[in-house]
């Protein structure tokens, strides 16, 4: 469904996109483009994922998502739990022409009826009342090379990790512009018996094409759709039941801290106050370890 965008304007040349990603106010990938281009959707796909996705330029970017998790076995889907979901990002350019971002993610669940925190969550699977775990991902840094492509890592939260990534190509009608970031991850355990945490992570966000053709706005505006499915996490004692997790979210990119809902800040000054104090601080802890 998604195509190479054709319109009367005047493609961007190969040579003058050379030209243009190598200027150093941006970096690789910033926005160099007269409004009046054409974006391509496939060669012009890792342009319009950083601008989207992250910035052009060396800075911060803040995500919130909200949304529902289900349960699912076979085809038959079961609400769980709402969810709010919360990033922190530092993009810095690097000296090989690619960047860095360095992130922390912090989630949520809600009860789906009363919008209350869940401390304790009754399983109805299993009909056990169980204590939620909140715990981080993160801080991680992933470079991006000169091309805009993501050096896949090959751990987390000190578990092995296995991932594979796939970005574009974008879909663009008129001034709307939508690309793909598709992610597949296993993450196995250390202690090596238990089966991997698989993750099937489709995101799809949202701009603007004169955004991203703008040299003045590195920091385009950008919202995302979230479909993802994933096995069982680890702290709902779902042992080797059959099926697995399924969730769907929309978000949103803000610039500032103060810009996240005030439902997740108040939550991350309950659970963490050091992030609440000093959010950025965070990207400099250790990484924690992954519990899912």
């Amino acid at each position: 469904m998604f195509h190479r965008h054709q319109n009367s304007m005047p493609q961007f040349s190969r040579r003058g996109l050379s030209g243009v990603l190598a200027a150093a106010t941006v970096g690789l990938m910033g926005a160099t483009r007269s409004a009046a281009s054409a974006l391509d959707s496939n060669s012009d796909a890792k342009l319009i994922f950083r601008k989207l996705r992250y910035r052009g330029d060396e800075g911060v970017v803040f995500w919130w998502l909200n949304g529902t998790k289900y349960g699912q076995v076979g085809p038959e889907l079961k609400p769980l739990f709402d969810m709010h979901v919360g990033a922190m990002m530092r993009v810095k350019n690097t000296p090989d022409g690619g960047y860095d971002v360095t992130s922390l993610e912090i989630v949520f669940y809600t009860d789906i009826k009363t919008g209350l925190f869940l401390r304790d969550w009754v399983n109805p699977y299993t009909g056990k009342t169980i204590p939620v775990k909140h715990s981080p991902v993160g801080p991680t840094l992933v470079h991006h090379d000169n091309k805009g492509d993501k050096v896949m890592p090959g751990d987390v939260g000190g578990s092995r990790l296995e991932s594979t990534n796939v970005v574009g190509p974008a879909l663009i009608i008129g001034e709307d512009v939508w690309i793909k970031d598709d992610y597949t991850a296993a993450v196995f355990p250390p202690d090596g018996k238990s089966a991997p945490f698989r993750v099937n992570d489709w995101s799809t966000y949202l701009g603007k094409v004169s955004d991203i053709t703008n040299p003045a706005m590195p920091f385009a505006p950008a919202s995302v759709y979230l479909q993802e499915a994933t096995s069982w996490q680890r702290w709902m004692g779902m042992g080797d039941r059959q099926g697995g997790l399924t969730a769907r979210a929309v978000g949103r990119k803000v610039a500032r801290y103060d810009e996240m809902p005030g439902a997740w800040r108040t939550l991350v000054a309950e659970v963490d106050p050091e992030i609440a104090k000093d959010p950025m601080g965070a990207l400099d802890r250790p990484q924690a370890a992954f519990t899912r």
